[in-house]
Protein backbone atom coordinates (compact mmCIF):
# COMPACT_ATOMS: atom_id res chain seq x y z
CA UNK A 1 0.00 0.00 0.00
CA UNK A 2 1.40 3.13 -1.02
CA UNK A 3 1.45 6.10 1.36
CA UNK A 4 1.42 10.01 -0.62
CA UNK A 5 3.30 12.46 2.01
CA UNK A 6 1.67 16.32 1.38
CA UNK A 7 3.65 19.00 0.85
CA UNK A 8 4.72 21.34 4.63
CA UNK A 9 5.39 24.73 4.81
CA UNK A 10 6.70 25.84 7.81
CA UNK A 11 5.48 29.92 7.46
CA UNK A 12 8.02 32.67 9.61
CA UNK A 13 6.79 33.68 13.22
CA UNK A 14 5.03 36.72 14.23
CA UNK A 15 8.50 39.65 14.88
CA UNK A 16 8.88 39.88 18.61
CA UNK A 17 7.78 43.27 18.86
CA UNK A 18 4.38 42.35 18.04
CA UNK A 19 4.81 39.03 20.05
CA UNK A 20 2.24 40.33 22.77
CA UNK A 21 -0.55 41.38 20.17
CA UNK A 22 -1.12 37.29 19.33
CA UNK A 23 -2.78 34.59 21.22
CA UNK A 24 -2.54 32.11 18.36
CA UNK A 25 -0.17 31.89 16.02
CA UNK A 26 -0.35 30.02 12.43
CA UNK A 27 2.34 28.05 11.63
CA UNK A 28 2.44 25.59 8.78
CA UNK A 29 0.72 22.70 7.83
CA UNK A 30 0.94 19.06 9.60
CA UNK A 31 2.60 16.38 6.85
CA UNK A 32 2.47 12.83 6.82
CA UNK A 33 6.04 11.73 6.23
CA UNK A 34 5.72 8.19 6.67
CA UNK A 35 8.72 6.08 7.73
CA UNK A 36 11.77 8.17 8.76
CA UNK A 37 14.20 6.17 7.15
CA UNK A 38 12.82 7.57 3.51
CA UNK A 39 13.92 10.66 4.36
CA UNK A 40 16.19 12.89 2.17
CA UNK A 41 17.70 15.19 4.87
CA UNK A 42 19.09 17.23 2.46
CA UNK A 43 15.81 18.68 0.88
CA UNK A 44 14.63 22.07 2.20
CA UNK A 45 11.77 21.17 4.09
CA UNK A 46 9.06 23.43 1.89
CA UNK A 47 9.21 21.76 -1.34
CA UNK A 48 9.56 18.24 0.17
CA UNK A 49 7.06 15.53 -1.22
CA UNK A 50 7.84 11.66 -1.32
CA UNK A 51 5.73 8.23 -1.46
CA UNK A 52 6.40 5.37 1.28
CA UNK A 53 5.18 2.17 1.83
CA UNK A 54 4.95 2.42 5.42
CA UNK A 55 2.51 3.16 7.31
CA UNK A 56 1.85 4.08 11.26
CA UNK A 57 4.04 7.36 11.25
CA UNK A 58 2.73 10.88 11.28
CA UNK A 59 5.44 13.50 11.13
CA UNK A 60 4.66 16.99 11.95
CA UNK A 61 6.90 19.96 11.49
CA UNK A 62 7.42 23.39 13.63
CA UNK A 63 10.36 25.64 14.67
CA UNK A 64 12.18 23.50 17.63
CA UNK A 65 14.49 26.69 17.84
CA UNK A 66 11.68 29.48 18.93
CA UNK A 67 9.42 27.40 20.39
CA UNK A 68 9.62 25.04 23.19
CA UNK A 69 6.66 22.92 23.32
CA UNK A 70 4.46 22.12 25.94
CA UNK A 71 1.81 20.23 25.17
CA UNK A 72 0.35 18.20 22.23
CA UNK A 73 -3.39 17.97 20.73
CA UNK A 74 -4.79 15.91 18.09
CA UNK A 75 -8.59 14.44 16.80
CA UNK A 76 -7.88 10.77 16.44
CA UNK A 77 -10.68 9.46 13.78
CA UNK A 78 -9.51 5.90 13.62
CA UNK A 79 -10.88 3.36 16.51
CA UNK A 80 -14.16 4.42 17.21
CA UNK A 81 -14.65 6.27 13.58
CA UNK A 82 -15.43 9.58 16.11
CA UNK A 83 -13.95 12.55 16.12
CA UNK A 84 -12.36 12.21 19.69
CA UNK A 85 -9.42 14.67 20.91
CA UNK A 86 -6.52 13.44 22.48
CA UNK A 87 -4.47 15.59 24.57
CA UNK A 88 -1.08 15.09 25.48
CA UNK A 89 1.46 16.84 27.46
CA UNK A 90 5.42 16.58 26.99
CA UNK A 91 5.67 15.00 30.54
CA UNK A 92 3.11 12.22 29.48
CA UNK A 93 4.56 11.59 26.13
CA UNK A 94 7.93 11.11 27.89
CA UNK A 95 9.59 13.31 25.65
CA UNK A 96 11.98 16.35 26.00
CA UNK A 97 11.51 18.75 23.05
CA UNK A 98 15.10 20.84 23.65
CA UNK A 99 17.25 22.10 20.48
CA UNK A 100 20.66 20.20 21.49
CA UNK A 101 23.64 21.80 20.04
CA UNK A 102 25.63 18.93 21.58
CA UNK A 103 25.29 16.30 19.34
CA UNK A 104 28.09 14.01 17.60
CA UNK A 105 29.05 16.07 14.18
CA UNK A 106 28.68 12.63 12.10
CA UNK A 107 25.00 12.26 13.52
CA UNK A 108 22.59 13.75 11.09
CA UNK A 109 19.50 13.36 13.10
CA UNK A 110 19.96 13.74 17.39
CA UNK A 111 17.03 11.59 18.57
CA UNK A 112 15.90 13.56 21.99
CA UNK A 113 16.36 11.84 25.43
CA UNK A 114 13.07 9.87 26.65
CA UNK A 115 11.21 9.11 23.30
CA UNK A 116 13.17 7.40 20.45
CA UNK A 117 10.64 8.40 18.08
CA UNK A 118 10.99 11.99 18.32
CA UNK A 119 13.87 13.25 16.59
CA UNK A 120 15.59 16.94 15.53
CA UNK A 121 17.24 17.40 12.35
CA UNK A 122 20.77 19.34 12.19
CA UNK A 123 21.19 22.78 11.11
CA UNK A 124 17.04 22.86 10.71
CA UNK A 125 14.43 24.59 12.89
CA UNK A 126 11.99 21.67 12.90
CA UNK A 127 11.40 18.53 14.97
CA UNK A 128 9.09 15.60 14.50
CA UNK A 129 6.63 14.44 16.35
CA UNK A 130 4.40 10.48 16.35
CA UNK A 131 1.15 10.64 18.02
CA UNK A 132 0.29 7.61 19.93
CA UNK A 133 -2.88 6.56 18.07
CA UNK A 134 -3.84 5.40 14.56
CA UNK A 135 -2.67 6.58 10.95
CA UNK A 136 -6.09 8.38 10.77
CA UNK A 137 -5.56 12.00 12.26
CA UNK A 138 -7.18 14.74 11.81
CA UNK A 139 -6.39 18.65 13.01
CA UNK A 140 -3.19 18.86 15.27
CA UNK A 141 -2.58 21.84 17.66
CA UNK A 142 0.89 21.99 18.89
CA UNK A 143 1.16 24.64 22.29
CA UNK A 144 4.66 26.13 23.35
CA UNK A 145 6.30 29.07 24.70
CA UNK A 146 8.31 31.26 22.62
CA UNK A 147 12.56 31.29 22.75
CA UNK A 148 13.94 34.75 22.75
CA UNK A 149 17.24 35.38 21.93
CA UNK A 150 19.36 39.26 23.16
CA UNK A 151 22.19 40.46 21.24
CA UNK A 152 24.45 41.64 23.25
CA UNK A 153 26.75 44.59 22.93
CA UNK A 154 29.69 42.46 21.74
CA UNK A 155 27.26 40.39 19.37
CA UNK A 156 27.23 37.61 21.49
CA UNK A 157 23.75 36.03 22.01
CA UNK A 158 22.33 34.88 24.91
CA UNK A 159 18.78 33.00 25.42
CA UNK A 160 15.95 34.30 27.74
CA UNK A 161 13.84 32.22 29.83
CA UNK A 162 10.78 31.08 28.59
CA UNK A 163 8.57 32.20 31.15
CA UNK A 164 6.00 33.58 28.81
CA UNK A 165 1.98 32.87 28.14
CA UNK A 166 1.12 29.68 26.42
CA UNK A 167 0.45 30.04 22.75
CA UNK A 168 -1.29 27.62 20.29
CA UNK A 169 0.67 26.64 16.96
CA UNK A 170 -1.78 25.36 14.44
CA UNK A 171 -1.58 22.66 11.96
CA UNK A 172 -4.30 22.66 9.62
CA UNK A 173 -4.96 18.35 9.03
CA UNK A 174 -2.71 16.07 7.71
CA UNK A 175 -4.76 13.65 5.61
CA UNK A 176 -3.90 10.18 4.77
CA UNK A 177 -4.23 9.66 0.94
CA UNK A 178 -4.71 5.85 -0.04
CA UNK A 179 -4.07 5.24 -3.51
CA UNK A 180 -5.46 2.07 -3.81
CA UNK A 181 -8.76 3.82 -2.86
CA UNK A 182 -9.36 6.61 -4.93
CA UNK A 183 -12.77 7.72 -3.23
CA UNK A 184 -11.03 8.16 0.16
CA UNK A 185 -8.07 9.75 -1.74
CA UNK A 186 -10.58 11.92 -3.52
CA UNK A 187 -12.03 12.69 0.04
CA UNK A 188 -9.04 13.66 1.50
CA UNK A 189 -7.59 15.82 -1.38
CA UNK A 190 -10.82 17.88 -0.83
CA UNK A 191 -10.73 18.36 2.52
CA UNK A 192 -6.76 19.15 2.19
CA UNK A 193 -8.22 21.69 0.21
CA UNK A 194 -10.46 23.30 2.25
CA UNK A 195 -7.99 23.05 4.92
CA UNK A 196 -5.41 25.06 2.31
CA UNK A 197 -7.91 27.56 1.95
CA UNK A 198 -8.56 28.39 5.63
CA UNK A 199 -5.30 28.94 6.31
CA UNK A 200 -5.09 31.74 3.18
CA UNK A 201 -8.13 33.36 4.86
CA UNK A 202 -6.71 33.10 8.32
CA UNK A 203 -3.56 34.82 7.41
CA UNK A 204 -5.67 37.30 5.00
CA UNK A 205 -7.46 38.22 7.95
CA UNK A 206 -5.12 39.31 10.03
CA UNK A 207 -3.28 40.93 7.49
CA UNK A 208 -6.68 43.45 7.59
CA UNK A 209 -6.58 43.38 11.37
CA UNK A 210 -2.63 43.95 11.60
CA UNK A 211 -1.28 45.31 8.47
CA UNK A 212 2.57 44.73 8.34
CA UNK A 213 2.87 42.24 10.65
CA UNK A 214 2.22 39.05 8.67
CA UNK A 215 4.00 38.63 5.09
CA UNK A 216 1.90 37.24 2.29
CA UNK A 217 1.83 33.46 2.27
CA UNK A 218 1.48 31.24 -1.43
CA UNK A 219 0.42 27.53 -0.46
Amino acid sequence: MTFAVMKAQVLDMVSQENYDRFDEIFVGRAVNLGNVDFIDKTEVVDSYWTETTVANQLWYLLPSANYEITRVEWYDLSATKRRTLVKKTMEEMDTEYVFDENYEENQDWHQTKGNPEVWIPRERDVIGIWPACDTSVDTVYVYGRERHTDMSADGDTSEIPTEFQIIPLYFAAAMLLRSDNDDRTAKYEKKYQEEVFLAKRTVKDRNKRMPGVWRPYTF
